[in-house]
């Protein structure tokens, strides 16, 4: 039987029939609801262990003049939500953003389900949604080490701190591969707080690994704890890294990229931004830096909605609209 709101005669019989002495499943029986519907009423909206069929009804009118309605998209709505979709913001982010910087309450769900009927209408939003589609696994075969697997640590000895993200300086490394394998983007991020670095090289030579890391995490080093990265041979001179920024390096085991799914999250953000076959090399590196501003200025559900940036420098901002749009707007892409 299913579920419909009880009527005003309803609650009257329902009355008459306590009045009788007969029991819940009885009354429901009569009246033809479920006994539960039955339960519910009186456990809602009875007063002094009595129940009143004009105050119940009374309350239900209340609460459906304050229930939550489902909220229009309008037309200024839907420009905010495809403008912050081009950025790479989930639905989920936007809703916190619409209610802190406009006022706006919006459900998530709300926002799915209209990108979902203007796909059905033959629309193209759906295609702004971020980390759309299957994984594919790279054709690229792994090479390993001219001597060997990495004569180091591997992630299982890390400290505890590290696995359990309750302290800052705790990092995962990796490299994004330019066009034809000529150099790319070196990406560091902050275990706790997901605060990203990230700086393009030349090549992926292990000495320049080595010198635009420790120039990355320079400013920073005495905050830097350990470092993981996968097997790769541009990290083979993991020793001389150590010894400069005086922390700990540990390796992923082969082919277990998920033990660093930090930074292969923040990989896809830079990836939805710069495709496969982006040759970095021709990206003006201002630009390139502005668009890792924004991903460190997003709301995170993990953070409790606060952004990388605000959590990595301990400030109580929630939600920095005006450096935000400025970097939108700066980064030239509705160019």
């Amino acid at each position: 039987m299913s579920h419909r709101q009880l009527t005003e005669s309803q609650r009257y019989q329902i009355y008459a029939l306590l009045k009788l002495d007969l029991s819940r499943r009885q009354i429901a029986d009569i009246i033809g609801v479920n006994h539960s519907t039955v339960s519910r009423e009186l456990r809602r909206n009875h007063v002094s262990r009595h129940y009143n069929p004009d105050l119940a009804q009374g309350a239900t009118d209340v609460r459906r003049t304050f229930s939550r309605k489902a909220r229009v998209i309008t037309l200024e709505i839907e420009n905010l939500i495809i403008f912050f979709l081009k950025f790479g913001y989930s639905p989920v982010m936007i809703c916190h953003i619409l209610q802190h910087s406009h006022g706006i309450k919006i459900a998530f769900q709300t926002i799915y389900n209209h990108i979902e009927t203007d796909r059905k209408h033959g629309g193209e939003l759906y295609k702004l949604l971020p980390f759309k589609g299957r994984a594919r696994r790279s054709d690229y075969q792994y090479r390993p080490w001219k001597h060997g697997t990495a004569p180091g640590q591997y992630i299982d000895q890390r400290p505890i701190s590290a696995d359990n993200r309750s302290r800052f300086g705790h990092l995962e490394i990796d490299t994004i591969v330019s066009k034809d394998r000529k150099g790319g983007v070196l990406t560091v991020v902050d275990r706790k707080s997901r605060f990203l670095w990230a700086k393009i090289i030349p090549n992926m030579n292990a000495s320049t690994v080595k010198k635009a890391l420790i120039e990355l995490l320079g400013p920073i080093k005495d905050q830097v704890k350990t470092i993981t990265s996968d097997n790769g041979r541009e990290f083979s001179e993991h020793h001389a890294i150590s010894k400069a920024l005086g922390c700990q390096f540990y390796f992923c085991r082969p082919y277990s990229s998920f033990e660093r799914g930090t930074v292969e999250r923040m990989n896809r953000e830079i990836r939805s931004l710069y495709p496969k076959k982006t040759d970095f090399h021709k990206i003006d590196k201002e630009l390139f830096q502005a668009h890792i501003d924004l991903i460190n200025f997003k709301p995170r559900v993990c953070l409790n909605m606060k952004s990388p940036h605000s959590t990595f420098n301990k400030t109580d901002e929630f939600w920095r609209q005006d450096k935000v749009v400025q970097l939108l707007l700066e980064s030239r892409l509705f160019a």
